[in-house]
């Protein structure tokens, strides 16, 4: 599956813009016959077919998430094991930062015990959060992975991975509206508004918990909570 980045209103934005364009074009008689115009029509149809495409690729993804949230049942999922996910999804990123500039702390232990959530779908989930936090801190900063067990008041122990960054942080207004489709705090060009709708449907299909906590100029905490595979 693709990492989610497109953005599907960017999309639209795209295939208006490429029409608007040539429609103009034609307007100012920028081309000389109507032979060039055909050829340049045809160039923007393949290009807004080919968008149209990546648009349709996303609106798939959502439809499976929400369905799956939708059809999930009370059985225990796949299993994850953070640690070996960590490590893959750490070497995709460092395909895509400087993480010269960048310093990663993670604090998982070695024998800390598995999560029950599919595990194509926690990389996918780990991979977003974290390059919503290498993003945020523009490569000049530090994220802290950390992994820890949580116990309820009534015995229920659950695993706690927090995500925290030195980023500039989210306004307060702005928290409410995160996990909401085609929201986001980037520059449009840049934000997908996708990524963490998306993430929270894979979390909560797993049956898991997220919360985002933070403040202007006091960089971004996200935590999430999952069940944990039972001793045997």
């Amino acid at each position: 599956m693709g990492q989610l980045q497109h953005n599907v209103l960017n999309i639209f934005y795209v295939i208006k813009g490429m029409a608007e364009a040539h429609l103009a074009q034609v307007d100012e008689g920028y081309f000389d016959n109507r032979e060039e115009r055909l050829i340049h029509a045809e160039k923007i149809l393949k290009s807004a077919y080919l968008k149209a495409r990546q648009g349709l690729k996303i609106t798939k993804r959502i439809r499976q998430v929400v369905s799956g949230m939708a059809h999930e049942d009370n059985s225990l999922q796949s299993e994850a094991g953070l640690k070996e996910t960590w490590s893959r999804v750490r070497r995709i990123l460092q395909r895509e930062f400087p993480f010269d500039s960048i310093e990663i702390l993670d604090r998982i232990p070695d024998d800390f015990p598995a999560i029950c959530c599919e595990g194509g779908e926690f990389q996918e989930i780990l991979y977003h959060l974290c390059k919503n936090a290498l993003q945020a801190i523009a490569f000049n900063g530090k994220l802290i992975l950390r992994a820890q067990i949580a116990c309820s008041a009534e015995g229920e122990h659950r695993a706690t991975i927090t995500l925290a960054d030195t980023g500039p942080g989210i306004e307060t207004a702005a928290l409410r509206c995160l996990f909401r489709p085609f929201f986001s705090t980037k520059p449009a060009e840049e934000g997908s508004g996708l990524g963490l709708y998306l993430t929270q449907g894979l979390v909560s299909k797993n049956r898991g918990r997220i919360a985002v906590s933070s403040f202007r100029g006091s960089g971004t905490t996200i935590a999430l909570e999952f069940r944990i595979k039972p001793a045997i």
